[in-house]
């Protein structure tokens, strides 16, 4: 049977991408170990936070010096998938496990996978790495975008070559560290892909698309939010996740933002409504990472990861939601 239940096209890929990129890049399984987190750690009962329900969580530890960083996320439609990118060139896939109240309680057979170059050659410099934004394509395909050397990737799958997708023509117009964060695959086909620090009068300049036709668009700046990922909900609106820098203090907020779908279309700046913020006492980190998908049940689904910066002092956290 084919690596992980792929497809045996997929998996070919998947081997000839490993040859190619050399014999020690090889993909391998790596250590993850998941505890829960409460999303008040000064009141564990508490189960809210503006109009999301929370419905687990979980910190992610690994001995493996090559775990972390994760910027973008994916979880399959049944929730049972998830995939990450690193900002060091990296593709993270693993298991969800849930409790029989829909709970998030497990992360199980993690796997680390190089991302490769069309050409099936690894990513060589931190500007060449740094991924910052996944969605997935109607067609099943990942798309990425990358900042320093801003372009965006297509990848039939993790580990596989990438195909080049045609960017916004003025994207490299983008500052190196403020390229495109936030990266969202609309049902309609469209794309949707907003900077993080590409300022202009109307506001963050973002672009939206289908086949590489893109138009511009601006999404509003508020105090020092600024977007980190977005994702499509099940009915077609947008979600967008937000944070909030100071200098001395780190990431002081996190905000969830829900945009109309009518209202997401070319020339225009984007208006949205906050759902839900995250700020003390409740749980908070670097968050990047954002993925929507509907339950079995009808209701939306949310997941968030953190960027840890391999740093010590940070945390790997995954958290799960319902939207109410």
């Amino acid at each position: 049977m084919p690596a992980h239940g792929w497809p045996a096209r997929t998996a070919a890929a998947v081997l000839a991408g490993a040859c190619l990129a050399g014999a020690s890049d090889l993909p391998r399984e790596v250590p993850v170990s998941s505890e829960p987190v409460a999303l008040n750690d000064g009141d564990p009962g508490v189960a809210y936070c503006g109009k999301l329900a929370y419905r687990g969580g979980l910190v992610l530890r690994s001995d493996d010096k090559r775990f972390g960083g994760f910027s973008g996320l994916s979880v399959s439609a049944d929730g049972e998938r998830v995939t990450a990118i690193s900002d060091e060139g990296r593709w993270l896939t693993a298991n969800l496990r849930y409790g029989d109240d829909g709970r998030l309680t497990g992360f199980e057979d993690a796997r680390l996978d190089l991302m490769l170059t069309p050409q099936g050659k690894s990513l060589p410099d931190k500007a060449e790495q740094d991924a910052e934004s996944l969605t997935v394509l109607g067609d099943s395909s990942l798309l990425v975008g990358f900042e320093h050397h801003h372009r965006l990737w297509r990848y039939r799958v993790p580990g596989g070559p990438a195909e080049v997708y045609p960017p916004p023509g003025d994207l490299p117009k983008t500052p190196a560290n403020g390229g495109i964060e936030s990266l969202a695959a609309l049902p309609d086909g469209r794309v949707l892909a907003i900077t993080e620090y590409r300022a202009e009068k109307a506001g963050l300049r973002g672009w939206i698309g289908v086949d590489g036709k893109w138009k511009p668009l601006w999404y509003p700046l508020v105090g020092a939010f600024r977007p980190s990922d977005a994702c499509a909900l099940p009915g077609g609106d947008v979600l967008v996740l937000e944070r909030a820098y100071n200098r001395e203090r780190g990431i002081v907020s996190v905000r969830f933002v829900r945009l109309e779908a009518q209202g997401v279309k070319g020339n225009v700046r984007l208006q949205g409504s906050t759902l839900a913020i995250l700020e003390p006492p409740l749980i908070l980190d670097n968050f990047e990472g954002l993925a929507c998908r509907a339950g079995q049940d009808g209701e939306t689904l949310i997941y968030v990861l953190s960027d840890n910066n391999f740093s010590a002092v940070q945390r790997t956290l995954l958290l799960h939601f319902a939207l109410r």
